[in-house]
C-alpha cells in the first residue's frame, strides 16, 4: 500500500467513524486496522463507562468471548508440531475417562476443533449465558456430556459446541502437564508480548476493562452495565480478554510468512474451509478455530465474540495481510456491519488507487436535508458517498471533472441526478443537481 493511500485512508476513516459512531446508540468501540504488520488505524470511540462518564480508550480491556477458540487452536497446533499431540487422535486417548460417553470413542482432537464432533453447544440449562449463576467447572463439564452423550453424529455436519473447545482445553492441559492458563502464556501469550491479553477474567483487571452493556430496554429507554464473571472451565471457549491492539498483533501472526508460534504450513490447516455454515449468509465456513467468510473479492479468516455486555470481531486476509478489528462494550452492537464496511471501504479506495494514480483527498462532509455526502476527490475524477452507512462507497456517485469547481454526474442511482452538474460552490457549500449542501464537521 503506498504511503500516500496509507495516509489517506487514515484521515478519511478517523473522520468517518466518528461521524458514524455519533450517529449511532451504543455505548463505546475500539478499531484496529493493520496491514502487512503496520498499523493503519487505532481509534477509540464513546464511553467505557457511560455512567462514571470515562471515555474508551486503545487500551481498554474488552471480554472477546470466542475469540478464545482461534488461541486454543493455535495452542493445539502448536502441540502437534512439537508431537505431544495430533489431530488426528482420539479424545478418549486425553481424556480416557470419558471413555463411557455415548458417542465418544470415536471423536477426534479435530473434530472438536472444526466443530463436527456432535458435541452438545453450553448445556442443559444454559443460563450462566445471562449470568444467572456461575459457568461450568471441570466436574460439571463431566457430568454434562456423560448425561447428553452426542447430539449428532460426528462429521454429520457444523454443530457449534462451546463444551467442545472446554475439552481441548482440558487436552491442553494434560499434554503440558500445567494449567490451561500457564499454557497459553508460555506457548503464546509470552512469545508474542501480548501484555494485555489473560485467558481469563480476574478482579483484578476490571479497572482495565470497558464496562459491558445490555440491549437497550424498550420501556427504560435505556441500557445496563453487566457484572463482570469468571469462564472458569470454558476459558478456553470464551474465557479471553485482551485489546485492539494485542488482537492485530496476534492475527498477524496467523496471515504473515513468519513460521512465529506455528508453521506456515499449520496456518495454512487452519485456514481451510472444512465445515459449511449452514444458512449463513455470506456463505461462512469453519477452519481449525478460525471461521472464515467472502467480503467482495477477498477471502477473510477470523473470529467472533459474544459476551453478556460485549459483541468483538476480528478478520483478516492472508493475501494482503489486512487486518481488521472492532470491539464493541454492547451485546448488540452491529459489529459484522462496521467490519465488513470497512473492508468494503478500504477496498473501493485501494481500487480507486489501481485504476488512477492521482491522488486521493478527502474534500469534505456536507450535509442537506434528506442526506450527508462525503466528497473525495481524485484528479479529473470524484466520488461522492454517503456517510450514514457502514459502507459510505456501495453504488456511490461518480463524478467528472469539466472546470476546477465544476463536475458532471456520471453514474448514480436510476432515481439520482445523473448527468446533471455537480458545483463545489464554496469551501463550505457544494450545489448537487440544483440541491445545496454546507459543510459539517
Amino acid at each position: 500500500m503506498p504511503s500516500n493511500m496509507n495516509s489517506f485512508l487514515q484521515s478519511y476513516l478517523r473522520s468517518f467513524l466518528g461521524h458514524r459512531y455519533a450517529q449511532c446508540n451504543f455505548p463505546g468501540m475500539v478499531v484496529g486496522i493493520s496491514y502487512k504488520g503496520r498499523k493503519i488505524l487505532s481509534e477509540s470511540y464513546g464511553f467505557a463507562d457511560k455512567q462514571k462518564r470515562i471515555k474508551m480508550r486503545t487500551n481498554h480491556l474488552f471480554r472477546i468471548a470466542s475469540h478464545s477458540k482461534t488461541f486454543t487452536a493455535t495452542a493445539i497446533m502448536k502441540l502437534a508440531e512439537e508431537r505431544r499431540l495430533s489431530i488426528s487422535d482420539k479424545l478418549l486417548k486425553h481424556i480416557p475417562e470419558l471413555s463411557r460417553v455415548r458417542g465418544f470413542s470415536t471423536i477426534t482432537i479435530k473434530d472438536l476443533l472444526t466443530h463436527s464432533a456432535g458435541v452438545i453447544r453450553d448445556g442443559t440449562d444454559c443460563d450462566y449465558w445471562q449470568l444467572k449463576f456461575g459457568f461450568l467447572k471441570d466436574r460439571d463439564i463431566q457430568k454434562l456430556v456423560q448425561k447428553t452423550g452426542l447430539i449428532i453424529s460426528p462429521r454429520s455436519e457444523l454443530k457449534y459446541s462451546n463444551i467442545g473447545y472446554a475439552l481441548l482445553g482440558k487436552i491442553i492441559e494434560r499434554c503440558t502437564n500445567q494449567s490451561y492458563d500457564a499454557a497459553i502464556e508460555e506457548l503464546i501469550i509470552q512469545p508474542l508480548k501480548l501484555n494485555s491479553t489473560s485467558t481469563e477474567w480476574y478482579p483484578a483487571l476490571t479497572s482495565k476493562l470497558a464496562v459491558g452493556y445490555t440491549r437497550i430496554d424498550p420501556e427504560t429507554k435505556k441500557r445496563s452495565p453487566f457484572r463482570h464473571i469468571s469462564t472458569e472451565a470454558m476459558a478456553a471457549a470464551t474465557g479471553f480478554c485482551s485489546t485492539a491492539e494485542d488482537l492485530l498483533t496476534f492475527f498477524n501472526t496467523l496471515c504473515s510468512n513468519s513460521n512465529q508460534i506455528i508453521s506456515n504450513r499449520s496456518k495454512k490447516m487452519m485456514q481451510r474451509s472444512l465445515c459449511s455454515v449452514p444458512l449463513s449468509e455470506p456463505k461462512a465456513a469453519y477452519g481449525l478455530g478460525l471461521l472464515t467468510e467472502k467480503i467482495g473479492a477477498r477471502r477473510v479468516f477470523g473470529h467472533s465474540g459474544g459476551f453478556p455486555g460485549f459483541r468483538t470481531l476480528s478478520l483478516f486476509d492472508p493475501k494482503d495481510e489486512l487486518i481488521v478489528v472492532v470491539l464493541m462494550n454492547c451485546i448488540d452492537g452491529p459489529i459484522y456491519d462496521v467490519v465488513r464496511g470497512l473492508f468494503k471501504t478500504i477496498d473501493f479506495f485501494l481500487t480507486c488507487g489501481r485504476t488512477n494514480r492521482s491522488k486521493l483527498s478527502f474534500y469534505g462532509r456536507f450535509s442537506g436535508v434528506f442526506s450527508e455526502l462525503d466528497l473525495v476527490v481524485q484528479g479529473d475524477r470524484a466520488y461522492a458517498g454517503s456517510p450514514d452507512l457502514w459502507n459510505p462507497f456501495i453504488n456511490c456517485d461518480v463524478l467528472r471533472r469539466k472546470a476546477y469547481t465544476k463536475f458532471v454526474i456520471e453514474k448514480c442511482n436510476g432515481f439520482g441526478n445523473r448527468g446533471e452538474t455537480f458545483n463545489v460552490v464554496s469551501s463550505t457549500k457544494i450545489r448537487v443537481g440544483g440541491i445545496s449542501m454546507n459543510r459539517i464537521g
